[in-house]
């Protein structure tokens, strides 16, 4: 089976738009995760945005060196992807952010976790007896 000129250029621009469609953005939710979760989707998330930038970079290149553009699906989906990626890491860097500074608090009361968890046992305690009191 043959192609006109302009239906293979369809087809290629298909191809090369489902390609990028392997870009989903999953919405991750900061405040659940542990500081390892967060480290760990940190890691995944710059990688994705490494591999997004790469493949941005070898197309710009193509248009200066052969005059050849890109999709303009692509492209575009391919940045959205790499915008959206990107404001996820900052939530992830400022939710470790948030954690290290909450971390810096307890311990610069000279109290390490457990004692600060002690702490709050006994103040709940006193609150609970002193609302029954009244």
């Amino acid at each position: 089976m043959s192609f006109t000129k302009s239906q293979e250029s369809n087809i290629k621009k298909r191809e090369t738009y489902s390609r990028a469609k392997h870009w989903t953005v999953k919405h991750i939710e900061v405040r659940s995760l542990t500081r390892e979760d967060l480290m760990s989707e940190k890691i995944i998330l710059q990688k994705e945005i490494d591999e997004i930038a790469l493949q941005l970079g070898k197309a710009k290149a193509r248009v200066w060196e052969a005059k050849e553009y890109s999709d303009p699906m692509w492209f575009q989906a391919a940045s959205h992807a790499k915008r959206l990626k990107g404001r996820q890491m900052q939530e992830i860097q400022l939710r470790l952010s948030e954690l290290n500074q909450n971390e810096r608090k307890i311990y610069s009361d000279g109290l390490t976790k457990d004692d600060w968890d002690g702490f709050h046992k006994v103040l709940r305690y006193l609150q609970k007896a002193n609302s029954r009191n009244i």
